[in-house]
């Protein structure tokens, strides 16, 4: 059954740049969104879409079925967001492809603030107490945000400590943070899960941060 979407099909052609928010929900864990980069392949009819399955860490990711996905185009300088279903995956050659219905019109919208994504990268974090005493300490990054980070560490860290961040996403970030909460990992080699929010974060980092998200 089509929907008579308000916006015609037109808008999105092949080739525009797409980004899937794809919400990862855990047991005892805040919501976070994975944010997948692909392309818009074919346009079969007003509501049906190929696009390139979104690759995830070297292998092509699972699109969940039971739930709609929110859909982000990039349309010349304008962002079209429209919440699509995913009907199934298809080969062609070595490729392949995500077949994606569109559930409502296209509508204007913005990056979201403060877009999160999963990543497994190091990461130094850098901890001064009181007493100057420098505490480094090397970490896996999870998911990272224009507002800040979450990553594993086997150094526990407390609540509103102000630590300093390393990362290196194609360029080097020094940015200083508070820690927001510490949890105990149950799984892998760390010990805790650590999300932190940056502070002052300036114009240019904040520009490398997005680029990472979206040109991935």
């Amino acid at each position: 059954m089509h929907h008579n979407l308000n916006t015609p099909i037109h808008e999105i052609s092949s080739g525009m740049k797409v980004f899937l928010d794809i919400e990862i929900k855990k047991e005892n864990e805040d919501t976070s969104v994975l944010t997948l980069r692909s392309a818009v392949s074919d346009v079969e009819d007003e509501t049906l879409i190929l696009v390139q399955m979104p690759i995830y860490q070297g292998a092509y990711y699972p699109l969940p079925r039971a739930e709609h996905i929110k859909m982000r185009v990039l349309a010349d300088s304008n962002l079209l967001v429209v919440p699509v279903q995913f009907l199934g995956a298809e080969n062609r050659g070595d490729t392949v492809f995500a077949r994606l219905r569109l559930m409502d019109s296209l509508k204007s919208g913005q990056m979201r603030s403060s877009p999160r994504v999963m990543r497994a990268i190091p990461l130094r974090v850098e901890y001064v107490s009181d007493d100057s005493d420098s505490l480094s300490s090397q970490c896996r990054l999870t998911d990272i945000s224009t507002g800040g980070v979450l990553f594993m560490t086997n150094t526990e860290f407390n609540a509103n400590e102000i630590i300093k961040i390393f990362l290196n996403i194609r360029k080097l970030i020094e940015v200083k943070a508070r820690v927001l909460r510490v949890t105990a990992n149950d799984m892998g080699i760390h010990r805790w899960k650590v999300a932190v929010q940056f502070l002052n974060i300036d114009e240019e980092q904040n520009k490398v941060i997005e680029s990472y998200i979206y040109n991935m």
